[in-house]
């Protein structure tokens, strides 16, 4: 594609519904690598699914918590079999969950004082939810959310103290202090939150 053509083709992205501009979006990657596309896609929004679903169960808040970073999506991904979801494919689909506007994804709020200002939080948004009802995933992957709920809740009760540490400073005021804090509890933690 040239620029204008390129600039049309993501103009023209603005009137179709989240699910819609994800098929778009997956079939300028040709018709048999947007399969694996969406397949792989759909476990990504599982992981978050998952994280999400789990975290507002177990914490007493029922907030919806952002995820720290792609990596801690990719480290669920892993821990439950699907390893090939990481480094430049696992972008490439976070990228694309995002420009689709099925995820809220962009760089870590300034408040937490990242050293690395390119991390990104991320979480599902009411769309993905929908997306995820309408196109009945939970249930036609019923083996893979399963698999990634055990995982994700073996991860969460080894560390609950910390998830629920964790959970209380995002949810109060952060300041320099407790950025560093959040920052640290973080590092013990496969699966990390922010807010």
């Amino acid at each position: 594609m040239d620029d204008n053509s390129t600039q049309d083709f993501l103009i023209s992205l603005d009137d179709f519904d989240p699910g819609e501009r994800l098929d778009k979006l997956n079939l300028l990657a040709g018709e048999d690598e947007a399969k694996q596309l969406q397949r792989d896609e759909w476990l990504f929004l599982i992981a978050l699914y998952v994280i999400d679903e789990t975290i507002r169960e177990k914490l007493p808040n029922r907030y919806f918590f952002y995820i720290f970073g792609d990596a801690s999506v990719f480290m669920l991904l892993a821990m439950s079999g699907f390893p090939h979801i990481e480094g430049r494919y696992g972008h490439k689909l976070a990228v694309l969950l995002g420009a689709a506007h099925l995820l809220y994804r962009f760089n870590a709020a300034k408040k937490f004082a990242l050293p690395n200002e390119k991390t990104k939080q991320l979480r599902l948004n009411s769309w993905a939810r929908a997306y995820i009802k309408e196109q009945s995933i939970l249930e036609s992957m019923s083996a893979e959310v399963e698999k990634m709920r055990s995982v994700f809740l073996a991860c969460f009760e080894e560390n609950e103290a910390t998830y629920r540490q964790l959970g209380k400073l995002l949810l109060s005021d952060i300041t320099e202090e407790s950025a560093q804090e959040i920052l640290g509890l973080n590092e013990g933690l496969q699966i990390k939150l922010l807010s």
